[in-house]
């Protein structure tokens, strides 16, 4: 009889321990909510701020590519903190295009004749 009660009591706590969780997740994901995502394909573009970002090309490579354009760079280590095999690295490139479509003076215009110039933000965009 006490083994009968207790396996009811334990599915008892399992039950109101998922349910706690299941709460705590709805709330979590009512509260705050997914990004707003939008897909864009190639040559597609999208407005951000007084820029328009279009997106040209994209390519993978291995690592001799970032070794040319960036020398000494280091982006991988191994476990020993030797620099990884450039051979092995896996590198995706994007081609992007960045024209100014607003006349005010955010950005680069700025930039040359004050320091409090502001660039597009660009770390949301995702293509």
């Amino acid at each position: 009889m006490t083994r009968k009660i207790m396996r009811i009591i334990g599915i008892m706590l399992s039950a109101i321990a998922f349910a706690a969780i299941g709460c705590r997740l709805y709330w979590i994901n009512a509260r705050y909510p997914g990004p707003i995502e939008q897909t864009c394909g190639l040559g597609d573009s999208v407005q951000v701020g007084d820029y328009t970002v279009t997106f040209q090309d994209w390519r993978w490579s291995d690592g001799e590519i970032l070794h040319a354009l960036c020398p000494g760079f280091c982006f991988l280590l191994d476990e020993e903190g030797e620099e990884y095999p450039v051979s092995r690295e896996r590198i995706g490139l994007v081609t992007l295009t960045i024209t100014k479509a607003g006349t005010d003076q955010t950005g680069a215009d700025q930039a040359m004749t004050d320091d409090a110039a502001q660039l597009p933000d660009l770390t949301g965009m995702a293509f």
